[in-house]
Protein backbone atom coordinates (compact mmCIF):
# COMPACT_ATOMS: atom_id res chain seq x y z
CA UNK A 1 0.00 0.00 0.00
CA UNK A 2 1.31 3.38 -0.88
CA UNK A 3 0.80 6.21 1.20
CA UNK A 4 -0.15 9.42 -1.06
CA UNK A 5 -0.01 12.94 0.46
CA UNK A 6 -1.74 16.10 -0.38
CA UNK A 7 1.02 17.85 1.38
CA UNK A 8 2.49 19.82 -1.71
CA UNK A 9 5.28 21.22 -0.01
CA UNK A 10 8.40 20.35 -1.80
CA UNK A 11 11.53 17.88 -0.74
CA UNK A 12 15.12 18.81 -1.71
CA UNK A 13 17.30 16.05 -2.78
CA UNK A 14 20.96 17.61 -2.58
CA UNK A 15 23.36 14.94 -4.33
CA UNK A 16 25.57 14.39 -7.60
CA UNK A 17 23.65 13.53 -10.50
CA UNK A 18 24.49 9.81 -10.74
CA UNK A 19 23.16 9.09 -7.65
CA UNK A 20 21.55 5.85 -7.90
CA UNK A 21 20.33 5.19 -4.00
CA UNK A 22 18.51 8.61 -4.47
CA UNK A 23 17.04 7.74 -7.59
CA UNK A 24 15.26 5.23 -5.62
CA UNK A 25 14.48 7.69 -2.88
CA UNK A 26 13.03 9.70 -5.46
CA UNK A 27 10.96 7.53 -7.62
CA UNK A 28 9.25 6.13 -4.36
CA UNK A 29 8.37 10.10 -2.99
CA UNK A 30 6.86 10.71 -6.84
CA UNK A 31 4.82 7.07 -6.08
CA UNK A 32 3.96 9.08 -2.71
CA UNK A 33 3.24 12.21 -4.41
CA UNK A 34 5.67 13.84 -3.25
CA UNK A 35 7.27 17.00 -4.79
CA UNK A 36 10.79 16.78 -5.11
CA UNK A 37 13.34 19.11 -6.38
CA UNK A 38 16.19 17.31 -6.97
CA UNK A 39 19.79 18.89 -7.39
CA UNK A 40 23.54 19.45 -6.95
CA UNK A 41 25.05 22.19 -4.87
CA UNK A 42 28.42 21.85 -6.83
CA UNK A 43 26.15 23.43 -9.63
CA UNK A 44 26.21 26.54 -7.91
CA UNK A 45 25.99 29.19 -9.82
CA UNK A 46 26.69 28.11 -13.09
CA UNK A 47 23.39 26.13 -13.20
CA UNK A 48 21.81 26.79 -9.82
CA UNK A 49 20.49 29.67 -8.43
CA UNK A 50 19.73 31.01 -5.18
CA UNK A 51 17.84 33.73 -4.02
CA UNK A 52 17.04 34.79 -0.18
CA UNK A 53 16.31 36.44 2.71
CA UNK A 54 14.97 36.37 6.16
CA UNK A 55 11.57 37.89 6.82
CA UNK A 56 10.32 39.37 9.75
CA UNK A 57 8.98 36.28 11.28
CA UNK A 58 12.59 34.56 10.85
CA UNK A 59 11.66 32.71 7.99
CA UNK A 60 13.18 32.18 4.94
CA UNK A 61 11.58 34.09 1.66
CA UNK A 62 13.45 33.31 -1.63
CA UNK A 63 13.82 29.96 -4.00
CA UNK A 64 16.25 27.70 -4.71
CA UNK A 65 16.02 26.70 -8.69
CA UNK A 66 17.31 24.84 -11.51
CA UNK A 67 17.01 25.21 -15.22
CA UNK A 68 13.85 23.10 -14.93
CA UNK A 69 12.72 23.07 -11.24
CA UNK A 70 12.11 25.81 -8.71
CA UNK A 71 11.51 25.47 -4.62
CA UNK A 72 10.35 27.93 -2.37
CA UNK A 73 12.46 28.17 0.80
CA UNK A 74 9.82 28.60 3.13
CA UNK A 75 8.26 25.94 1.58
CA UNK A 76 10.20 23.06 2.05
CA UNK A 77 9.30 20.63 4.36
CA UNK A 78 12.28 18.42 4.13
CA UNK A 79 15.73 17.99 2.90
CA UNK A 80 17.84 14.94 1.90
CA UNK A 81 21.65 15.89 2.03
CA UNK A 82 23.17 13.14 0.27
CA UNK A 83 26.21 13.25 -2.00
CA UNK A 84 26.26 16.51 -3.71
CA UNK A 85 29.93 17.46 -5.50
CA UNK A 86 31.77 20.46 -4.06
CA UNK A 87 31.51 23.78 -5.21
CA UNK A 88 34.16 24.34 -7.98
CA UNK A 89 35.08 27.60 -10.09
CA UNK A 90 37.53 26.78 -12.33
CA UNK A 91 37.60 29.60 -14.47
CA UNK A 92 39.52 31.46 -11.28
CA UNK A 93 42.83 31.46 -9.98
CA UNK A 94 43.41 29.29 -6.97
CA UNK A 95 43.20 31.95 -4.54
CA UNK A 96 39.95 33.57 -6.24
CA UNK A 97 38.21 30.24 -6.12
CA UNK A 98 39.23 29.74 -2.67
CA UNK A 99 37.30 32.56 -1.69
CA UNK A 100 34.47 31.59 -3.87
CA UNK A 101 34.14 28.43 -2.56
CA UNK A 102 34.05 29.44 1.05
CA UNK A 103 31.32 31.85 0.11
CA UNK A 104 29.38 29.65 -1.70
CA UNK A 105 29.61 27.17 1.24
CA UNK A 106 28.66 30.06 3.53
CA UNK A 107 26.38 31.55 1.51
CA UNK A 108 23.91 28.39 -0.46
CA UNK A 109 25.21 25.63 2.23
CA UNK A 110 23.86 28.35 5.28
CA UNK A 111 20.99 28.49 3.93
CA UNK A 112 20.13 24.88 3.23
CA UNK A 113 20.98 24.49 7.10
CA UNK A 114 19.10 26.17 8.56
CA UNK A 115 15.66 26.21 6.73
CA UNK A 116 13.02 26.44 9.83
CA UNK A 117 11.02 23.71 10.12
CA UNK A 118 12.59 21.40 8.16
CA UNK A 119 13.72 17.49 8.40
CA UNK A 120 16.97 17.12 7.69
CA UNK A 121 17.77 13.52 6.49
CA UNK A 122 22.17 13.66 6.80
CA UNK A 123 22.43 17.03 7.98
CA UNK A 124 24.99 18.97 6.12
CA UNK A 125 26.93 19.81 9.66
CA UNK A 126 26.47 16.61 11.40
CA UNK A 127 28.17 15.00 8.50
CA UNK A 128 30.65 17.15 8.80
CA UNK A 129 31.25 16.81 12.57
CA UNK A 130 31.18 13.16 12.19
CA UNK A 131 34.25 13.49 9.38
CA UNK A 132 36.40 15.45 11.43
CA UNK A 133 37.63 14.88 14.74
CA UNK A 134 36.90 17.20 17.85
CA UNK A 135 39.74 18.95 19.69
CA UNK A 136 40.20 16.96 23.13
CA UNK A 137 38.78 13.68 21.62
CA UNK A 138 40.33 10.51 21.46
CA UNK A 139 40.46 8.77 17.88
CA UNK A 140 39.58 4.84 18.11
CA UNK A 141 42.20 2.54 17.41
CA UNK A 142 41.84 -0.71 16.02
CA UNK A 143 41.81 -3.11 17.64
CA UNK A 144 44.65 -5.44 16.68
CA UNK A 145 44.02 -8.77 14.66
CA UNK A 146 43.72 -12.20 15.97
CA UNK A 147 45.12 -13.52 13.07
CA UNK A 148 48.43 -12.50 11.36
CA UNK A 149 49.73 -12.15 7.95
CA UNK A 150 52.05 -14.72 6.74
Amino acid sequence: MTLVTNDDRPVLVVTNLDDPTADFVIAELHDRGVPVVRFDSGDFPATLSCSAAIGGTHSWRGSVQTPSRRADLGAVRSVYYRRPSGFAFPHLDKQDERFAVAQARYGLGGILTSLPGCLYVNHPNRIGDASTSQPGSRQRRRPASRFRRR
